[in-house]
C-alpha cells in the first residue's frame, strides 16, 4: 500500500498550518539585471515550499499545508535543517529557459524531500531539468493571505465606471455594482 506525501509527512510528527490565513510567506525577487522574476515557490524535487516570513521556516503547500518544523532559512537564503546547513535558495534557469527559484543542496543538485522523515538530501537532478515549474504561490497555499494574493487597488487607478444600459431600479444596479466589485478579489496577478 502506498501512502501519500502529505500523510507521510503527518505520521512523521511535522505541523500541518491549521491558521495559516494570519502567515504571509516570503516573495524573492530575481536581480534585475538577469530577469524581473518574482517568485513565492521554493521549487525542490519532489515538492513546492514557501518561506514562512514570521518563522522563516519552510512549509511544503504541493498539497496540504505542511510546515517543516526543524528548517531554517537565514537572511542570505541558507536553509539549514536541524540546525545543519543543507543547501541554499537561489534562482535557476529551468528546463523551458525561465528564471525560477530552487533549494539547491550544498553541491549544487535540487534538494528531495523524504516523504517519512522531511530529511532534505541532494538529489541528482539539476533545475534545468525541470519543466513547467511553479513560481506563484498563490496557486498553492490552501488559505492565501489578501496581502499577498489579492489585488492591490491603489490611487494610481481609475476608479470603476459601470454603465448600465437600460432603465432598471436603483437597488438591481447595486446589487450588480457590489457583485462586480466582490469579483475583484478573486482575479490573481502573475508577475
Amino acid at each position: 500500500m502506498r501512502f501519500s506525501f502529505a500523510i507521510a509527512l503527518a505520521v512523521a510528527g511535522i505541523t500541518t498550518a491549521q491558521s495559516f490565513a494570519q502567515t504571509a510567506w516570503d516573495q524573492f525577487f530575481d536581480d534585475p539585471n538577469i530577469s524581473d522574476s518574482i517568485c513565492g515557490v521554493v521549487n525542490a524535487e519532489n515538492a513546492e515550499l514557501v518561506v514562512l516570513s514570521d518563522t522563516a521556516q519552510l512549509m511544503i503547500v504541493t498539497q496540504n499545508d505542511t510546515i517543516l518544523q526543524d528548517t531554517f532559512v537565514d537572511a542570505n537564503n541558507n536553509v539549514f535543517f536541524e540546525n545543519q546547513p543543507t543547501g541554499f535558495i537561489e534562482f535557476f534557469d529551468d528546463g523551458d529557459g525561465f528564471r525560477s527559484l530552487w533549494w539547491v543542496a550544498l553541491n549544487g543538485q535540487v534538494v528531495a524531500i523524504d516523504p517519512f522523515t522531511a530529511a532534505p538530501s541532494a538529489s541528482t537532478a539539476l533545475p534545468s531539468e525541470f519543466t513547467n515549474v511553479a513560481c506563484d504561490a498563490c496557486e498553492f497555499v490552501d488559505l492565501p493571505p489578501a496581502e499577498i494574493c489579492d489585488p492591490v487597488v491603489g490611487p494610481d487607478l481609475p476608479p470603476i465606471e459601470i454603465v448600465l444600459c437600460g432603465v432598471m431600479g436603483d437597488e438591481v444596479a447595486a446589487s450588480m455594482l457590489f457583485f462586480g466589485v466582490v469579483g475583484l478579489k478573486h482575479v490573481r496577478r502573475k508577475r
